[in-house]
């Protein structure tokens, strides 16, 4: 709702709901959204058409909707995300959130967090266009769901009240329209907003990136190159172009259509003396992650 009523059809914005999740007599107290009328219903339908009732003129404000009746997962990140140009993250899963995290962090898309459980919410602003970006690997570490903080309670087993979610979407909703808008500034540190409903005020607590954060945050400059529809040789052509042109001690994260191909160009670049950093297949999508570092002069010479 933040996103449609903000939005100042600048140019046109297609907005898609991702959920598999059907309507339930629980989410009524908290997702606004719904009535007793959509019990049973699929979410992002619902939602779509209760929006165009709120908003008649979504049309004409260049606002189109496409649903998605699916929850993401490993398997389907790739395809559901990877032409979004923002993603909110509404999610009650501790590893969807991190899934979201890891994928949008390597792919450079920017991103809001957001979690929320009895009357206390957090959200962050990750944005990896930014070279001072953070992740939530770097506010939470590598530690499994259990142990993080703040993340391991869901709704069902916590509760929650409702005006908790309803102003955490209104916050994300306003960090999507503002960066689509432009107004959030590119290079702006990354904070985690925090906010309790019995609290006056909303505490902002700076996230510094971390150098063995697993995604690569930290000082250390990065570069990604979709190689993901090239095949041998210009794969190696292209890595090694890049690396040239790259300065000394910076990381190269180069994408590649098969195990082979990642083996191949990760032989050879070895071979040019360049440091192989790690090599994985990401999110169960047959593509695979080069991650490439190029080494101190010193150390090539």
């Amino acid at each position: 709702m933040a996103i449609v009523s903000g939005f100042d059809a600048a140019f046109p914005l297609c907005i898609t709901l991702i959920d598999g999740d059907r309507v339930e007599l629980s989410n009524l107290n908290r997702q606004v959204f719904f009535t007793e009328h959509d019990l049973g219903r699929s979410k992002p339908t619902a939602t779509e058409e209760n929006i165009h009732v709120l908003f008649c003129d979504i049309a004409e404000r260049k606002i189109s909707i496409a649903c998605v009746e699916t929850n993401v997962h490993a398997e389907n990140i790739s395809a559901l995300l990877k032409n979004s140009n923002y993603v909110i993250d509404a999610t009650d899963s501790v590893d969807t959130k991190f899934l979201i995290n890891d994928f949008c962090t390597l792919y450079k898309i920017p991103f809001c967090y957001a979690g929320a459980s009895g009357t206390h919410g957090q959200l962050m602003h990750v944005n990896p266009l930014s070279s001072k970006f953070a992740c939530l690997r770097c506010l939470f570490g590598n530690e499994s769901a259990i142990q993080c903080d703040g993340l391991n309670a869901t709704c069902r087993e916590s509760g929650i009240l409702g005006a908790v979610v309803g102003h955490i979407g209104l916050l994300q909703g306003t960090a999507a329209v503002e960066h689509i808008s432009e107004k959030i500034i590119t290079e702006a540190h990354p904070c985690l907003l925090r906010f309790a409903l019995e609290e006056p005020q909303i505490k902002y607590s700076r996230v510094e990136p971390s150098n063995q954060c697993p995604n690569g945050c930290g000082t250390r400059p990065q570069k990604l190159l979709n190689l993901s529809e090239e095949k041998c040789p210009m794969t190696f052509l292209h890595t090694k172009i890049a690396l040239e042109n790259m300065d000394f001690e910076s990381r190269l994260n180069v994408i590649l259509n098969s195990h082979d191909t990642c083996m191949s160009v990760g032989h050879s670049c070895r071979e040019e003396g360049y440091d192989i950093v790690e090599m994985r297949e990401i999110f169960s999508s047959g593509s695979w992650l080069l991650r490439l570092e190029k080494g101190s002069l010193r150390t090539r010479d």
